[in-house]
């Protein structure tokens, strides 16, 4: 991410740069901010997580099909 400003690497903390902000009306979103409070887990692509809840089949996801990046 060439318009983030990486604030801390371990745990995660980066900001879009102000120009990248007042770009556009709206912002993208690989230009949201990340704040991690912990290490980024290092996941398996063959780990699954499941989703479930009341009036709601359960729905299980790897971190492949969320296509998941955490950086």
């Amino acid at each position: 991410m060439t318009d983030m400003i990486e604030r801390k690497s371990d745990p995660y903390n980066a900001e879009p740069t102000p120009s990248a902000l007042i770009e556009r009306f709206l912002t993208p979103q690989a230009l949201f901010y990340v704040r991690s409070h912990g290490p980024v887990p290092d996941l398996p692509a063959n780990h699954r997580i499941e989703v479930s809840g009341t009036g709601m089949a359960s729905r299980s996801f790897s971190v492949e099909e969320l296509n998941v990046d955490l950086r």
